[in-house]
């Protein structure tokens, strides 16, 4: 996905899908209680993805303590973060799904 977005952070697609990232996350900020409620709904449906925390930590995500230009600058960071682990991580696991199955990354 990276490299359709021109291979690195610094490229014009990345950033711009970075920048729709954040205008997106802050747009969904003033929702994070409705939201909040119909993930709720689900918690008792037995969907392992829904454990004990998960409203902790999806309030979390929500950065709501945080002010509009904080709460852009956390989701630069996650951005920033998830790209660095798409770099290390994801490649040593396709390599590993290469030499383990056979399965070309």
């Amino acid at each position: 996905m990276i490299s359709v977005m021109g291979g690195s952070m610094e490229a014009e697609p990345f950033r711009w899908f970075a920048e729709s990232c954040i205008r997106g996350f802050l747009c969904l900020r003033p929702y994070a209680d409705t939201i909040m409620g119909l993930v709720a709904l689900m918690l008792q449906s037995g969907l392992p993805c829904f454990k004990g925390a998960t409203m902790e930590a999806l309030a979390s995500r929500f950065a709501l303590n945080k002010t509009e230009s904080e709460a852009a600058s956390y989701m630069q960071t996650q951005i920033r973060d998830s790209y660095s682990h798409i770099q290390t991580t994801t490649r040593i696991y396709d390599k590993f799904q290469a030499w383990q199955n056979d399965i070309d990354y």
